[in-house]
């Protein structure tokens, strides 16, 4: 028996997680993304903070937000990202 896994694809790095307030963000992969639009969103689905993207690297500052669960967004054609942040 063997099994195949599907290929994996490509996702975006951000860290620390849970963060005390600075976070990067690391789109090597896929410079497509610089240009585009991150937005951190509440769980009530409120836009608390949004920023473009200068470069694949990125460092933003998350000190002004409240503590508690995000999620950071963002599109690029048909490439949709959605993940979880933790701010401590």
């Amino acid at each position: 028996w063997t099994t195949e896994s599907p290929a994996p694809t490509q996702t975006f790095k951000f860290y620390p997680n849970p963060t005390n307030g600075e976070l990067f963000l690391d789109f090597d992969y896929n410079s497509d993304w610089v240009g585009k639009t991150i937005s951190i969103v509440n769980i009530d689905g409120a836009v608390v903070s949004r920023l473009q993207l200068s470069s694949t690297t990125q460092k933003i500052n998350l000190s002004q937000i409240a503590r508690g669960m995000y999620f950071i967004q963002a599109e690029n054609g048909a490439q949709k990202l959605r993940v979880k942040l933790i701010k401590l």
